[in-house]
């Protein structure tokens, strides 16, 4: 007698990828962390170097001529030129051995990005210290028209910090006319246009770069928002590849998406394990080494001697500075009641030999900064993208519009790193990672939309990029990613090889 058997049934599954994606299904672009950043002993000296001397100089205009024999003056008696602080920058073995990098380790200039390139901007410190050149890499912005100041964004003066109510609410959706979207903007940012004729509410202006500290403290997400509402309120062309169904609501939609997305990442970079030591407590720890009390062993602490020796050798009196800085500003001191019930200022628990400290400032917590700096550089990127960057000016200016959106990320960017809660190394990483956001967000946004459209603009590094969508049949698209013509991985497909930054493109 024969059992019936069932035959065995096969069963197909359809993994969904590739070209045969839906359309408005968006890539994953989830997948990829890029590196944290480790530092040797060479490159936390120059990251401390950094963070030190931009704290000495919290106070200089941003705005004024400059020259390398400017004084900078710590109290009565002590005293330097900004000639000497860059050429005790320039001593350290970190920055003349990696002068034209691929992109990661020059002082703060690095966050100046370059409508040619920086890699003529890098190059500055192999020849000296002796020019205003050397000095425009301390700071991460353009040189004015004249060549004689610092330049803080124009974005900065035409959307001036307000105060906000700082309310939540769901935002508008796509469909939502702009006057929804401005309401929202100003609700939950501050961000608003000034109405001729009205008073206003604007802040205090930005003078020094510790005013620019607090303004990005304050008002992270104004100007970015603000840039973008008075771009589309002056009829700013937007890019030529870009379809009709683009409009004020559209680019509010993806900021806004952008914006969440960019949260996320941060989130995501905050949790992972093998982040560094907050530059503040590094350099409370160089402080207690200097003094000879520092007791823990291991192969951090053997790191962080061997740059405190690093500092000690090559850039002495850069540590003198910001100790006779910290004495002026009471950094690391105490006022304990004494038996009358007064106060006993300047006490301290234990015996500094050099105060070290990085001085107090409008500080973010210390995750907040890097995220910020993500966001900014994610905002900034979908600017330039949207908008005809590359062959526009302000409306009543003659600024380039690409150069000024990169100009408002460097300022931002320079906020962020004032208030010494992340190092500069990972400032630049958080710029360009929030570039490599923006990019997928754009491709999500592109791949949307029906029939051929391409997007243009040119990247903090001077890159040339192009998103080009192109339909493949059955309701399909696909876009790709050019760089300076050459068909390229999206960012979170590869990483670099340099020491400390991962790669844009």
């Amino acid at each position: 007698m024969t059992a019936q058997r069932p035959a065995n049934t096969v069963l197909f599954q359809v993994i969904t990828g590739g070209q045969n994606r839906a359309a408005n299904q968006p890539p994953d672009t989830t997948a990829a962390l890029p590196r944290a950043p480790h530092l040797g002993a060479d490159a936390l000296a120059a990251q401390m170097a950094e963070l030190y001397a931009l704290a000495l100089i919290r106070d200089l205009p941003l705005d004024a001529p400059f020259a390398p024999d400017d004084v900078v003056r710590i109290d009565g008696v002590a005293r330097f030129t900004l000639h000497d602080l860059l050429c005790e920058l320039h001593r350290l073995p970190w920055f003349s051995r990696h002068t034209v990098p691929s992109g990661d380790a020059f002082p703060a200039g690095t966050l100046s990005p370059s409508r040619q390139g920086v890699a003529g901007h890098r190059a500055v410190l192999r020849h000296g210290c002796d020019g205003r050149s050397v000095l425009d890499n301390l700071w991460p912005d353009q040189p004015g028209p004249d060549g004689s100041g610092r330049g803080l964004s124009a974005f900065l003066a035409l959307c001036p910090p307000r105060d906000h109510s700082g309310g939540e609410g769901a935002a508008p959706t796509v469909h939502c006319a702009m006057s929804h979207w401005s309401r929202w903007i100003a609700a939950t940012t501050g961000a608003e246009l000034p109405f001729p004729g009205r008073a206003g509410t604007a802040q205090q202006g930005i003078a020094t770069p510790r005013d620019l500290a607090g303004h990005t403290r304050r008002h992270g997400m104004q100007a970015p928002y603000g840039a973008a509402l008075w771009l589309l309120a002056r009829g700013m062309p937007l890019d030529a590849g870009l379809r009709s169904g683009w409009n004020g609501p559209r680019l509010m939609a993806v900021m806004t998406e952008a914006a969440q997305r960019a949260q996320a990442l941060s989130d995501r970079m905050r949790a992972r394990p093998g982040r560094m030591v907050r530059p503040g407590v590094t350099a409370a720890r160089l402080t207690l080494m200097q003094a000879g009390e520092d007791m823990q062993t291991g192969g951090e602490s053997a790191c962080l001697h061997s740059a405190l020796v690093l500092l000690n050798r090559h850039c002495p009196r850069l540590l003198t500075w910001i100790a006779q800085f910290n004495t002026q500003l009471g950094t690391g001191r105490f006022a304990l009641p004494d038996r009358d019930g007064g106060h006993c200022d300047g006490w301290s628990p234990l015996h500094f030999g050099q105060n070290l400290m990085l001085p107090q400032m409008p500080s973010l917590h210390p995750g907040e900064a890097t995220g910020r700096t993500l966001l900014v550089g994610t905002m900034m990127t979908l600017l330039k993208a949207v908008f005809a960057s590359d062959s526009a000016t302000l409306p009543g200016t003659d600024r380039d519009l690409g150069a000024e959106c990169d100009t408002l990320a460097a300022n931002m960017a320079l906020g962020r790193l004032m208030s010494s809660g992340i190092y500069p190394s990972e400032s630049r990483q958080s710029l360009r990672m929030g570039q490599s956001l923006a990019l997928q967000v754009l491709r999500c946004a592109l791949e949307s939309d029906c029939g051929p459209a391409s997007l243009t603009l040119t990247d903090f590094d001077g890159q040339r990029l192009r998103l080009c969508r192109r339909g493949q049949g059955a309701g399909l698209s696909r876009v790709t990613l050019e760089v300076d013509g050459v068909a390229a991985l999206w960012p979170s497909q590869g990483e670099s090889a340099g020491p400390i930054l991962t790669a844009v493109v």
